[in-house]
């Protein structure tokens, strides 16, 4: 069964956000979620991968969330814009 988990870099980037674009993202994570649990995939959620042990999804047309995936255990890092992203996938090859 697959697991989610809220790493320390995901938890001080959310801090970083306003209050509106944190609870934006916990929404988008929630939904995440079900989506692990086998739920269908809900519309503009756009989760994709971006390697094979890397993932996004949408929290809004703003800003994704980044994390990695080790079997069925899925990591979240980072929640920012599409250049925050790609500094996180230049980090981590």
């Amino acid at each position: 069964m697959p697991s989610l988990h809220i790493t320390p870099p995901f938890r001080k980037t959310i801090k970083k956000l306003s209050g509106e674009d944190q609870e934006k993202s916990v929404e988008a994570v929630e939904l995440f979620f079900d989506f692990l649990m086998g739920k269908e995939v809900p519309r503009g959620l756009g989760y994709k991968k971006l390697a094979p042990d890397i993932f996004e999804f949408r929290v809004d047309i703003r800003l994704r969330i980044v994390g990695i995936v080790e079997e069925d255990q899925y990591y979240l890092y980072a929640v920012g814009s599409h250049d925050q992203v790609r500094r996180f996938l230049r980090e981590k090859r």
